[in-house]
């Protein structure tokens, strides 16, 4: 099954009801026909960067070597989780991260 795109505006509109308190990842998700998973990745880019952290992206993004390396350091010495290091430095992805 491929990927299917989800528009921006969609994605601001659940993350909001998230956040607003009108319904659970788990529900949320249903409600859209995403993974609980998007959903959470969906916050985490909100919170970080705002509504244009949802947006597609044209290219991606290219991390500098002294923020990839900062940010590596802190997950290493366990100053957050996966999740909290991406959001502190605006990586769109935990995979990012790990990789």
């Amino acid at each position: 099954m491929g990927r299917s795109r989800i528009d921006w505006n969609i994605k601001i509109e659940a993350v909001e009801k998230y956040k607003r308190g009108e319904g659970t990842l788990a529900s949320i998700a249903q409600e859209y026909g995403v993974k609980k998973s998007s959903i959470r990745r969906w916050i985490l880019n909100y919170e970080s960067m705002g509504p244009s952290g949802l947006a597609p992206q044209a290219s991606n993004r290219r991390y500098t070597l002294e923020l990839k390396t900062a940010a590596v350091e802190e997950y290493l010495r366990g100053e957050g989780s996966q999740m909290e290091i991406c959001k502190r430095y605006q990586i769109r992805s935990e995979k990012q991260l790990r990789d």
